[in-house]
């Protein structure tokens, strides 16, 4: 009896350990002065709804940002609502550092946007006091601080092999050229 009750304390005394801070994630929070959409490259129009996925990164320093919750798609006028996201680093109470990254819906994740030249976009980082703490707990802090972003194409670079060859059938047909006229 006394070892179970020893363990019970134990399992107990570790459960506050456990907490996560927790932050909302939402674009569109008016009463707080939330209004943060996504837009197309042109930086006027929205994203078509589902067109764009979303993922909250965040961690305990701006260096060491993290995916957290899952990824979201953008619903209409380039606003999303991802609810409530726990942060695993972060204690309640507690400063985090987050950002939004977004990328277009046909890619499998960022990178892959990126290296698709689709399109993609990351918000600026900003610090929020996570929720969570106090008893009862404090309500998920909302991103206060969130700006609009525009996302953005990268056209993949041509690899090296490429322009050397590119480079070396084009020295090759001066070559066999030189003197006549095309």
């Amino acid at each position: 009896m006394k070892i179970a009750n020893f363990i019970v304390c134990l399992w107990l005394s570790v459960l506050p350990a456990l907490a996560q801070g927790t932050v909302l994630f939402k674009n569109y929070v008016i009463p707080v002065g939330i209004n943060a959409p996504f837009f197309e490259p042109d930086g006027v129009s929205p994203p078509a709804p589902g067109s764009i996925n979303v993922q909250l990164h965040a961690g305990p320093a701006s260096t060491s940002l993290d995916p957290v919750g899952v990824a979201i798609p953008i619903g209409q006028a380039g606003y999303y609502d991802g609810g409530v996201v726990a942060i695993p680093t972060v204690a309640p109470g507690e400063y985090a550092w987050v950002q939004v990254f977004a990328w277009d819906a046909q890619a499998t994740g960022f990178d892959d946007a990126m290296n698709r030249g689709l399109r993609y976009g990351i918000s600026d980082t900003i610090i929020v006091t996570t929720g969570g703490a106090g008893d009862p707990p404090s309500v998920a802090a909302p991103l206060v601080g969130l700006t609009s972003t525009v996302l953005q194409v990268q056209v993949p670079e041509p690899s090296a092999a490429a322009l050397l060859l590119l480079g070396g059938a084009l020295l090759c047909r001066r070559k066999c050229c030189r003197g006549r006229t095309l």
